[in-house]
């Protein structure tokens, strides 16, 4: 029989200006933080200080109890420190059976709350006693961290055969709720009926158009048009790509127009100054600080697959070693995936064929994804040099990288699902 569930989008009042300071302390020595960091927070937090400006004139210092700064680079990381302790929260509750998530099954994985930021969310079953639950542990947690949730700006979706007719219970709760043929937007996804990963993409190239054509960004200057499009043209794709099961070409076309804003300021097709291998490096290195859509998409899956080959038995991690062996099979008849850390040695058989698969899947990790997100480890740089790409020529490599993108988009449906914390 099917189950309902609630899908409820929390609304934090004021994220970053509630944090109670005396909980960040306390979550920083829970999360074992070292005792001079800890001063050093502490120290940040109790010298802080704001004036009031009005009609050009500032006001005295006013002493800052609570909150942490907007706009300071460290501000995301201990909110996300702060939230993390609700996650921890939520977890003990789902062990213990007074919280019910959603089961993924091919990921073998409960999934109940997630946090991005203030951006927040929870889905778990609509019973009466999973929600009184789960709301006493936000209420709990909202009177010791202080981030106090709107419940009133708190939309609620139900999912389920009763959608159409809720349970009275319903109506005690202080939720907006959104019902059938409304949409619910949620990290980038529009939810709604018929929706599908391809049509989200269709409409961030909508977006991508539209911003292209402003007539306004063609005056800025060539950096000024790279800010636009790291934050404005390129920020709506971070949460569609890791669904994305298309071609990488599709993903190519958005990249060579957000290449084209950049040079010109509108999405024609230009001729390049540099070549965009150029531009997409940071500006230390001499490049635009260009994001780039391709690279981080390959980020983010070999990222995953390396993970799953860390130490660890968590089932997503034996998911995604049976899926690496699934697609070993199917291109060269054999699993490989022992080989994923061993360096191709023999040339010519099938065996070595397969480790070139798995090196070119680490190659790809190290070289476009841990450079963009700077984890590169001296053992990886070791290991790196132990195998070059430019062995693998002709036929063969064109053979090996078919046989990685069929493994990439296979293993798309699973990323967003490995949980930060798992991750690390």
């Amino acid at each position: 029989m099917e189950r309902d569930f609630i899908l409820l989008q929390l609304d934090f009042r004021k994220a970053f200006d509630s944090v109670n300071w005396r909980f960040l302390q306390e979550s920083l020595r829970v999360f074992n933080f070292g005792p001079n960091f800890q001063r050093f927070i502490k120290a940040i937090l109790d010298n802080a200080a704001s004036t009031i400006l009005v009609n050009g004139r500032r006001s005295r210092p006013v002493k800052v109890m609570r909150s942490v700064r907007q706009g300071c680079p460290l501000s995301p990381l201990l909110f996300i420190l702060v939230t993390q302790t609700l996650t921890e929260v939520i977890n003990k509750e789902v062990e213990a059976g007074r919280i019910n998530g959603i089961y993924l099954q091919k990921a073998n994985v409960h999934y109940c709350l997630g946090l991005y930021a203030d951006d927040s969310h929870a889905i778990f079953e609509a019973t009466k006693d999973c929600v009184v639950n789960i709301k006493g542990t936000l209420d709990t947690f909202a009177n010791a961290s202080g981030l106090q949730i709107q419940w009133q700006k708190s939309a609620a979706r139900w999912i389920g055969p009763r959608a159409d007719s809720l349970p009275d219970w319903v109506d005690e709760l202080e939720w907006s709720w959104k019902h059938r043929g409304e949409n619910t937007k949620l990290l980038g996804f529009t939810f709604e009926e018929g929706i599908n990963a391809g049509e989200m993409l269709r409409r961030c190239k909508l977006k991508v158009n539209e911003i292209c054509s402003n007539p306004a960004f063609a005056k800025l200057s060539i950096y000024g048009r790279v800010t636009v499009a790291n934050a404005s043209l390129l920020g709506a794709f971070w949460y569609i790509v890791p669904l994305w099961a298309g071609e990488l070409c599709e993903l190519e076309k958005i990249e060579k127009q957000v290449v084209n804003f950049v040079w010109s300021g509108a999405s024609l097709e230009t001729r390049n100054r540099i070549a965009t291998k150029v531009v997409i490096q940071k500006v230390k290195e001499g490049g635009l600080g260009l994001l780039s859509l391709t690279k981080q998409y390959t980020a983010f899956t070999a990222r995953t697959i390396r993970w799953a080959y860390q130490a660890g038995e968590h089932p997503l991690q034996l998911t995604i070693r049976r899926m690496v062996e699934e697609e070993n099979i199917k291109a060269f008849g054999v699993p490989g995936a022992q080989w994923l850390y061993t360096p191709a040695r023999s040339q010519g058989s099938t065996d070595g064929v397969v480790r070139k698969v798995n090196s070119l899947a680490l190659r790809r990790l190290w070289e476009e994804g841990y450079r963009t997100v700077g984890d590169l480890t001296k053992a990886d740089s070791e290991q790196l040099a132990c195998w070059d790409h430019r062995k693998i020529k002709g036929a063969e490599q064109k053979t090996v990288q078919r046989a990685f993108q069929k493994l990439t988009i296979r293993m798309i449906p699973m990323c967003d699902m490995v949980s930060r914390d798992e991750s690390k």
